[in-house]
């Protein structure tokens, strides 16, 4: 029998009624569910016996408890038991307590004990040092003693120096020293170094020495061997010296007398050698034998 939530307060009101107890006491549960009903405003709900009546007491009993515990409504404090009405002030004071150790509203301070507003001090002034620290919002400064502030204010420092080494727009050369300017311009020029030797566009060749511009020209003509080797887009022929270029040539001649041979792969019987065209004659006039 599904009965939703409208209709068991009709039920669980029914029961509470005196007709409940009269109808228990005079009648059997055929009457009873009579009783009801003709009592209830549609008398569409199928009777319920004086056992389906205590349960759905305890079923509301229940929700109500529920909604107490989650503070939603509807909430009749007065419906709890004596440990139930415990229970919930418990969980509502360790609720309150650990919604003002988070930082998290609402947070009741006047709820609390006065060890507990110590220690949720205490958070709070760690919570606060922490953001300073770190250059987050909110941050009151205000509220830091003299050895906090030097420590926020070098950590603000170390970063703005990071931030300048790492490239990062927020960085501000005008507050760096000489040193750490320069140290700033050495991870600028590695990090183009960098750049530059992994092919990556970041890279300024107008910013390389002469010893980095030779070893990023000998990267670069690696990798553009590799491309060729590969048979990729990012290949250059007209960059390959003339030794690159007959290695490569050796090696393509190779392949395509496999592929001819085995016949796997891409054949270009026109490309074969006189030796080459011959050998795989030969094999396939054996075949036909």
């Amino acid at each position: 029998m599904e009965i939703n939530f409208h209709h068991m307060l009709v039920i669980v009101a029914f029961c509470i009624s005196p007709l409940c107890s009269i109808g228990a006491q005079v009648s059997n549960a055929n009457s009873n569910s009579s009783s009801y009903k003709s009592s209830s405003p549609s008398g569409d709900i199928s009777p319920v016996t004086e056992q389906e009546c205590q349960q759905l007491l305890v079923a509301a009993h229940r929700r109500n408890v529920e909604n107490c515990r989650r503070g939603s409504s509807p909430c009749d404090l007065a419906m709890l038991s004596g440990p139930e009405t415990i229970a919930l002030a418990i969980s509502n004071h360790q609720r309150n307590v650990t919604a003002c150790m988070d930082g998290y509203e609402p947070c009741n301070h006047e709820m609390l004990t006065p060890k507990e507003a110590q220690a949720i001090a205490e958070a709070e002034r760690q919570h606060n040092i922490s953001q300073c620290s770190n250059g987050w919002k909110p941050c009151d400064l205000s509220r830091l003693n003299t050895q906090e502030r030097s420590a926020t204010a070098a950590a603000d420092k170390q970063r703005k120096i990071s931030d300048c080494v790492n490239g990062i727009d927020s960085c501000d050369h005008v507050s760096l020293t000489n040193a750490e300017a320069t140290s700033v311009s050495e991870a600028r020029n590695a990090r183009n170094f960098s750049a530059c030797t992994n092919g990556w566009t970041t890279c300024d060749r107008s910013k390389l020495t002469l010893q980095e511009e030779r070893v990023v020209a000998l990267t670069d003509r690696r990798l553009n061997y590799s491309a060729c080797e590969d048979r990729s887009v990012a290949c250059d022929y007209s960059l390959l010296t003339k030794s690159e270029a007959n290695l490569l040539q050796g090696a393509e001649q190779q392949r395509n007398f496999n592929a001819c041979r085995t016949g796997y792969g891409y054949c270009d019987l026109f490309r074969l050698t006189e030796r080459e065209a011959h050998i795989i004659a030969a094999k396939s006039q054996s075949a036909i034998k």
